[in-house]
């Protein structure tokens, strides 16, 4: 929390893959090659202005390294209303 009504949560995951291929060489040999990559990547930023108004926002970057804007959310709270 910044203050009275007013807070900031942060969190976000990274998706990771190994991609591993063991193959037999023509002479005779053996022959590995393999990667780890990362195909998807989101930060979540959820928060309050006060009491009565918070907001949700996603933002995600795909493995070829664009980022997005791929959700926003906004709540306000009127008496029993929402």
């Amino acid at each position: 929390r910044i203050a009275d009504g007013v807070y900031l949560r942060p969190f976000g995951f990274a998706q990771l893959r190994y991609t591993g291929n063991h193959r037999y060489a023509p002479d005779g040999g053996e022959d590995l090659t393999g990667a780890f990559n990362i195909p998807r990547v989101r930060l979540h930023l959820s928060g309050g202005v006060t009491e009565a108004v918070s907001f949700r926002l996603r933002l995600g970057a795909s493995s070829g390294g664009q980022a997005r804007f791929e959700q926003a959310f906004a709540d306000l709270k009127l008496g029993h209303l929402t």
